[in-house]
This record gives C-alpha cells, sequence and structure tokens, in this order.
C-alpha cells in the first residue's frame, strides 16, 4: 500500500491567508506521516523553481500540481512531471488577471490540450464543490473526487453512483506549522507513477482510508492514534488521558457534536440562583391564583356594588 496527499501549498496566494514556506515543516510531515507521494498545487499558479527545489529535497515522489479556480469549484490538476518548463508555461495562463477571475472547462481545454495527459481531482464532497454541467464535461476525464472528512469517503467508497473518494490534507506547509495533517489517502499501487495512480482511482477496492484495516479504522491524530469507523470506547482508569484525547479529537476533526466532561451537571451559580427564584415566583403566583380567586372576586363585586355591604 502507497500513501498519498495530492493537495500540499507552498505559496500564499490571494486565495490564502499569508504564510510563510518551511521546507523543514515539509519534510517533517512527510517523514512523520510515511508519506510516498505527495503533489505541490498552490492556488492558480505553480512556480517551477521552488518545485525542483522540493524534489530535490525529498525522497519520495513530488508531483507538480496547481489548484484552479474553475467555474464555481476548485480543481487539482496533476501532472506527471516529465516536462515541468511546459506545465510552468501552461499554469502561468491560468493565473487570474483580478481577484475572483475563473476559468471554464472550455478554456481549461485549451490551455492544457489532452486532459487525459494529467490527473484531474475535482472537489467532490468539499467546498467549493464542482458540480452539475461542469461536473458532467469533465467526467471523462475524472475518475476521483476530493472530500473533506472519512465520514464523507466512506459514504461514497460504498454509493456506487459517486466517483472514488480521496482525503488529502490541503495543508499549507508554514513555519508555524505545529499539528500535522492525518488526512491522507491510501492505494494498493505498485509503481507510483501518474498513470499507475489513476488506474488505482478507477477501482474503489484500491482506495482506503488505512493500509492494513481498510475503511474499519482511520488516523485520527498525528501521533498515529486511529479510531474505527464504526462505534468507538474509551476505555482507561483515572487519569490517563481519556479527556485529553477526547479534546484533542475534537480540536482535529471539527465539526462534531462534543458533550465535554461533567458539562450536563455542572451550573452557574448566578444562573442556578436565578432560576431558583424564578421558580419561587412562579409557585407563589400558581397558589394566589388557586386560594385567592375568590378573594379577589368578591372584592371586584364589593367595589362594584354587586354584593351588600356590611354595617
Amino acid at each position: 500500500m502507497k500513501k498519498i496527499d495530492l493537495h500540499i501549498h507552498t505559496l500564499a496566494t490571494d486565495r490564502d491567508s499569508n504564510f510563510t514556506f518551511s521546507m523543514e515543516r515539509l519534510k517533517g510531515y512527510v517523514q512523520k506521516a510515511k508519506l510516498d507521494a505527495i503533489a505541490i498545487t498552490n492556488h492558480n499558479t505553480f512556480d517551477a523553481a521552488q518545485f525542483r527545489e522540493i524534489q530535490g529535497s525529498l525522497p519520495i515522489v513530488v508531483f507538480p500540481g496547481i489548484e484552479i479556480d474553475l467555474d464555481d469549484g476548485h480543481l487539482l490538476l496533476i501532472g506527471d512531471g516529465s516536462n515541468v518548463a511546459d506545465f510552468e508555461s501552461r499554469c502561468d495562463q491560468v493565473r487570474p488577471s483580478q481577484v475572483g477571475d475563473r476559468i471554464t472547462v472550455r478554456r481549461l481545454k485549451a490551455i492544457y490540450g489532452n486532459l487525459q495527459n494529467y490527473l484531474l481531482i475535482p472537489h467532490y464532497d468539499k467546498d467549493p464543490a464542482i458540480r452539475g454541467q461542469t461536473l458532467a464535461d469533465l467526467s471523462p476525464h475524472v475518475t476521483a473526487g476530493e472530500v473533506d472528512s472519512p465520514k464523507k469517503f466512506i459514504r461514497a467508497i460504498k454509493d456506487e453512483t459517486k466517483l472514488t473518494p480521496v482525503l488529502f490534507s490541503d495543508v499549507r506547509a508554514s513555519d508555524d506549522l505545529e499539528r500535522l495533517p492525518t488526512r491522507q489517502t491510501f492505494l494498493d499501487c505498485g509503481e507510483l507513477t501518474l498513470k499507475a495512480i489513476a488506474a488505482c482511482l478507477g477501482d474503489k477496492r484500491k482506495v482506503s482510508l488505512s493500509a492494513d484495516e481498510g475503511n474499519s479504522l482511520f488516523q485520527v491524530l498525528d501521533n498515529g492514534q486511529t479510531i474505527s469507523s464504526g462505534l468507538n470506547v474509551l476505555l482507561g482508569d483515572r487519569s490517563t488521558g481519556k479527556t485529553y484525547t477526547l479534546d484533542k479529537m475534537s480540536e482535529v476533526c471539527g465539526q462534531v457534536k462534543y458533550i465535554r466532561q461533567f458539562s450536563l451537571v455542572q451550573k452557574d451559580e448566578e444562573a442556578y440562583e436565578r432560576a431558583f427564584k424564578d421558580d419561587i415566583q412562579r409557585r407563589r403566583s400558581v397558589f394566589v391564583d388557586n386560594y385567592l380567586s375568590l378573594f379577589k372576586l368578591n372584592f371586584r363585586r364589593f367595589q362594584t356594588g354587586q354584593v351588600a355591604r356590611c354595617r
């Protein structure tokens, strides 16, 4: 099994928050994640000089790529690296003349020619996704779509009507990168050429979230911690790190419902006191209504002369 991440940013563009690229951080990520291949995919640009530096600094396969603003979504376009200068000249035509510019599929074909020479991976179940007619126009050249979570990966891998899913880091290899990403994809692939990768992506049986456990386990923390795609139960004695582990998982995963320890039984004292006083007032009002209503009614009748006054 080969572990790949074909969505890595090394240049800050107008589509990114500003960051400074760090070769050391990128090396650390590749080494710790035990990656076999990566692709450099900056927004609407490709820097051949930087690519060659990265390629010469890493002991793994590095593909040239670009992330293109295509119609209403994003598309990863990855080359085989056989002619980096030609790839750069084509990518230079993608650069928008102003912020917000996007190109069409027709323009994409005009720039890159035969799209079968590249690996095309659209944002699929990931914002901003390529959908509708744009995806249909790309379909002859697309075998895989990028998703943004293991849950979406598993859902797509089981659905015969969906593209083969891939999960990549979309990381900015910056000098302040602390938590290493855990989103990568495994391929049952021999030689890591672009054609071999494309062939594997055409067969869902050769794509998975883990090397040995298929899609039943996936890595969740950068220390190697994996969890099940089904039900997980975390066991351990007191002070063994259960809460710490759950907190870290919540930070990494995002968009999860996380009920923190004791949050269901701990109350804010002021809020509790207000609630207590409100309850007392409510009970008092009920008592008045139930037991003093007759006296109130007779008093109103007395005031209006409906009840004889006692002398």
